[in-house]
């Protein structure tokens, strides 16, 4: 009877353990995950802006980009009100390997006759190894 008792708190104790080292799979880790994105203005007209985006990934694990989230603050020329929009900027959505820098050059619209956009930042949300991880690049100004 003892030995069944013991025999059954090791069963629970591996059960515990077992659960506990899986909780953390699929969450999102915290903000040093290695994964990092910079934008650099480098020129303004007054219709568009060319923009460089710097990829990094100083994990060891491959970096799998999933969404895509263009953010920006759009203004009216006439009425001087913002707010923030979302907005379509191409980037590329092929896996980042461990250690790899990758730098994308593009151009996007940032204003026309009624509007003009002030600042942009984007937001990636993928997967890292087994987490799901969001990466925020700085905010950049036009």
């Amino acid at each position: 009877m003892r030995m069944r008792w013991i025999r059954g708190c090791a069963v629970l104790v591996v059960l515990v353990v077992t659960l506990f080292s899986l909780a953390g799979c699929g969450t999102t880790p915290s903000v040093g995950s290695g994964v990092s994105l910079e934008i650099r203005v480098l020129g303004v007209t007054a219709y568009t802006a060319r923009i460089q985006m710097t990829f990094a990934n100083r994990s060891s694990a491959t970096f799998y980009p999933m969404r895509y989230t263009g953010k920006g603050e759009e203004c009216s020329l006439w009425s001087g009100t913002c707010a923030t929009v979302e907005m379509s900027i191409p980037i590329d959505g092929n896996p980042l390997l461990p250690g790899e820098v990758r730098s994308v050059t593009g151009e996007v619209l940032i204003g026309n006759n009624y509007t003009r956009v002030r600042w942009i930042e984007i937001v990636i949300e993928g997967r890292l190894g087994s987490s799901w991880i969001t990466v925020s690049s700085n905010r950049v100004y036009f």
